[in-house]
């Protein structure tokens, strides 16, 4: 049985995550990296808004993500929701450019 988190990692203020590892507390979310594991302390990039903007190793789960920013989810963007009725109109659009290129060939062919 899974239990849903009871907190976002994100409504968490770093200086209130001090002593929290989110590897093992299950009650908070927390992103994913590139590899699928959780991040055990998502706030380090977020606190890096000195930093130049731009590519940034996160030291607690070596995702790539952008210093000054919140720690990227991978979780998002490797299975991003997609619209049942979108994929069913893409189906139907190659299903009729196939029949199209079809039809066309053979009216060239004769």
């Amino acid at each position: 049985m899974t239990t849903e988190p009871l907190r976002r990692w994100q409504d968490i203020n770093p200086a209130d995550a001090v002593n929290l590892n989110l590897t093992h507390d299950l009650a908070i979310t927390a992103p994913i990296n590139e590899v699928g594991e959780r991040c055990p302390w998502p706030w380090d990039p977020q606190q890096l808004t000195a930093a130049p903007l731009g590519q940034y190793r996160c030291p607690y789960c070596m995702a790539m993500v952008v210093a000054g920013q919140q720690h990227l989810d991978y979780a998002e963007v490797a299975h991003p929701q997609v619209d049942a009725d979108y994929l069913a109109e893409q189906d139907e659009r190659a299903r009729q450019e196939l029949e199209w290129t079809e039809d066309h060939y053979n009216d060239l062919r004769a």
